[in-house]
């Protein structure tokens, strides 16, 4: 990325499964691996979804210089509102 002065899009921790799979691969969650990686260090990246993250990931994407971070309020298939945190179901 730093070659190319380029970001990333990547959608992420859009379901529990991508945690639980992460985690069981790699023994690290989504955004951890992220960060390790480089992306969040990248003002071009982008971060879509972020419905399953812990309070270590959040912190990370906080403190990160990604370009932009977008958030659903509310997916029609997790049922998550992204607002309280909370399953609207």
């Amino acid at each position: 990325m730093h070659k190319t002065n380029s970001g990333i899009h990547i959608h992420v921790a859009e379901d529990m499964y991508d945690q639980e799979q992460s985690v069981s691969a790699h023994g690290k969650r989504v955004v951890e691996r992220l960060s390790d990686a480089g992306v969040l260090g990248s003002p071009k990246s982008i971060l879509v979804h972020c419905l399953h993250l812990d309070d270590r990931e959040r912190e990370l994407i906080r403190n990160s210089r990604h370009g932009w971070l977008k958030t659903a309020r509310v997916t029609s298939t997790t049922g998550w509102d992204t607002s309280t945190g909370q399953d609207w179901r």
